[in-house]
């Protein structure tokens, strides 16, 4: 009962950067039990077991992981540790059980894939953006913003217009965060077709963000939007 006991004590991880060396010495054996409990499925609470096993980057993660995978007995918290634990190993898992996933998990997987370099990374978010499925849609616009290949930056484009104010808002906040200026023209020209003024309102919030003659432009046009919201989101900017 060790790990269970441990375990209790944690709220939300542990640094081990910030732990000396005989204290992850003395976690050692402990960790390693934790792994076996997960792996023999008899935690209560593995959820907050893969939180600290992601910040710890305990090195038996992968093979623990690998093996609840072919056994189907993955979940949530464990592909949200795999991504905070970035190693070529790490990615294929996470890539193949994209392929795989349950409608469940699938989104989950989807948001992971945005620090994968692996080459089939953009093959996958494309499919996630084009899904009927609102889940799958959504984790893409989240995922594509930290995806650094070549691509992408026309894949949010693409969301920014999509029908659920959501899934454009979530795409807006990644081209936002990807600091992608080169967007602007696509996004000046989009503005009449969206409907929504949260998403009008929102695509004011990133051109200030992004700045640029393109988005002064864009900005003093919005300024006369029929949505008040919409305007003051433009004087702001």
């Amino acid at each position: 009962h060790a790990p269970l006991t441990w375990l209790s004590f944690i709220s939300g991880g542990i640094d081990a950067a910030s732990l000396p060396g005989a204290g992850r010495d003395l976690l050692s054996g402990l960790l390693d039990c934790l792994l076996d409990h997960l792996r023999r499925g008899v935690l209560t609470e593995p959820g907050r077991a893969w939180r600290a096993l992601a910040e710890l980057r305990h090195p038996g993660v992968i093979h623990t992981a690998r093996q609840l995978f072919h056994r189907g007995k993955e979940s949530a918290e464990m592909y949200r540790c795999l991504a905070a634990v970035c190693s070529r190993d790490v990615e294929d898992l996470l890539v193949k059980a994209t392929g795989t996933a349950t409608e469940r998990l699938k989104p989950v997987l989807i948001e992971t894939l945005g620090a994968v370099r692996d080459r089939d990374t953009l093959l996958l978010l494309g499919q996630a953006a084009s899904s009927n499925r609102r889940a799958d849609r959504l984790a893409a616009s989240r995922a594509l913003g930290r995806c650094r290949r070549k691509g992408a930056a026309s894949l949010l484009q693409r969301l920014a217009g999509d029908p659920d104010p959501d899934v454009a808002c979530a795409a807006l906040d990644s081209i936002a965060y990807s600091r992608d200026a080169d967007a602007m023209p696509a996004l000046s020209a989009m503005v009449a077709r969206m409907g929504d003024p949260i998403v009008r309102a929102r695509l004011a919030a990133v051109a200030a963000v992004l700045g640029g003659e393109d988005a002064r432009r864009l900005l003093a046009s919005m300024l006369a939007d029929r949505s008040p919201e919409v305007a003051a989101e433009a004087a702001q900017g």
